[in-house]
């Protein structure tokens, strides 16, 4: 009997390890390697307010910067994603509030190429851990 329980138990255990190993080690390796070979812009940031407004962005500062930098909205910000490699930023970030559980979600591409706060990231429709960024 104490066999069959420990079986049990370590079926359990290794489920719950191989699902965890999944969710935060292979789908964001995965995502990100091909959300690079499929969106192969490189962000270059312009370093003058004039440069910045030429290519259509706004010289502001973003969230708790002191200082003032160039944030050039994507063509697709907002938009529902499943994985990052259907964003331009290479990012799909989970729209609905951070969790500590694995959750079947889709999420939203980033407006900005820089974003503050707590964010959670969607790969290939599971959520990511929560990363809080300032």
């Amino acid at each position: 009997m104490k066999i069959v329980i420990f079986i049990i138990f370590a079926v359990i255990y290794f489920y719950i390890f191989a699902i965890e190993f999944i969710r935060f080690s292979v789908l964001p390796a995965v995502d990100r390697n091909i959300a690079q070979v499929v969106q192969k812009k490189i962000d270059v940031t312009p370093k003058t307010q004039q440069d910045c407004f030429t290519q259509g962005g706004e010289w502001r500062k973003p969230g708790p910067w002191p200082m003032e930098t160039c944030m050039i909205p994507y063509k697709d910000g907002g938009k529902t994603c499943f994985a990052g490699l259907q964003c331009e930023a290479r990012d799909c970030l989970f729209s609905s509030g951070p969790s500590n559980k694995a959750v079947f979600a889709t999420g939203k591409c980033p407006k900005y190429q820089i974003y503050f706060g707590c964010i959670q990231k969607v790969h290939f429709g599971i959520t990511d851990k929560v990363i809080c960024l300032d």
